[in-house]
């Protein structure tokens, strides 16, 4: 009987780490598809801010981030929140609205498949 339990155990433990990785996967997708969503509104001048944009995944909290900014392009603040001379591009949040429902699906398909 404690062998069927630890065994059990052992089988919930193990999907549960494959839905993580295939989540984790689906936040990984999302990167083909807000990217370029960003760096298509993102303004241009230098091409600086534009380059700089970037995502990355954290798999342990199961987390994606759009950034930039960075060495690249230390005024990526300035242009997605505006100063009191320019008004803010808001580039990451359009970003982000523009691509939410592709993202979910991304993330959906990858979780819909075999463990």
């Amino acid at each position: 009987m404690m062998d069927m339990k630890v065994s059990s155990e052992t089988r919930e433990l193990e999907i549960l780490q494959n839905v993580r990785r295939k989540f984790a996967q689906g936040l990984q997708d999302c990167e083909n598809i807000i990217v370029p969503a960003a760096k298509s509104i993102a303004p241009e001048r230098t091409g600086r801010y534009k380059r700089s944009i970037g995502y990355a995944v954290d798999e342990k909290k199961l987390e994606g981030a759009l950034y930039s900014g960075g060495k690249a392009a230390p005024h990526a603040h300035l242009v997605e929140w505006g100063t009191h001379k320019m008004p803010p591009q808001g580039t990451m949040r359009k970003a982000a609205e523009k691509s939410r429902d592709r993202m979910g699906q991304a993330i959906a398909a990858r979780c819909r498949e075999p463990v």
